[in-house]
């Protein structure tokens, strides 16, 4: 399929640094899947779309992309919960990085609780409690950072999927606290 395609190459485009072409690809391919009606496909290519422009140091561009994404996303209810996540964590961390850390706290726990309804994706669900941990931390709440990066911790060493590195970086985490 053509939309396919096109979102293909702008993938590969992005990956090779070549960020106006995959602009140019994104935007063709969502608008495809719109005229296709494949609502999450063209969601999937606005978030890409906001990658981009993310990459580029643009998050005044991406952040509409990626809530009207969220919001075609839920329009979906079923089938596109992982994707709905990725992109609600992805504004988490846009904000987390500009400083806005209640709003990347409201987006991180909406993250975790998508995450754990999901029920395959402990790593994930860590990730997002480490993420909430850096966030209480950056406010001066270190009791509850601590509990967040053990929480974290905890889901690590129980999960089925063991993801090392998240593991470390909630170590380090907890001993940056004492």
């Amino acid at each position: 399929n053509q939309a396919s395609d096109l979102n293909y190459m702008g993938i590969f485009s992005a990956e090779m640094g070549n960020y106006s072409k995959a602009l140019e690809y994104f935007k063709r391919a969502r608008d495809l899947f719109l005229k296709e009606s494949r609502q999450g496909m063209a969601a999937v290519c606005m978030g890409n779309l906001a990658g981009v422009y993310i990459k580029l140091g643009n998050e005044t561009k991406a952040i509409p992309l990626i809530e009207k994404s969220i919001q075609l996303f839920k329009e979906l209810k079923t089938g596109w919960q992982k994707s709905k996540a990725t992109y609600i964590g992805l504004m988490g961390d846009i904000f987390f990085n500009a400083g806005e850390l209640n709003k990347a706290s409201n987006y991180y726990n909406q993250a975790v609780d998508i995450y754990k309804q999901l029920k395959t994706e402990e790593h994930q669900v860590s990730y997002f409690l480490s993420k909430l941990g850096d966030v209480r931390r950056d406010l001066g709440d270190y009791s509850l950072a601590s509990d967040y990066y053990n929480q974290a911790l905890n889901i690590n060493e129980n999960a089925r999927i063991f993801k090392e590195i998240t593991k470390t970086t909630n170590l380090i985490n907890i001993g940056y606290l004492c």
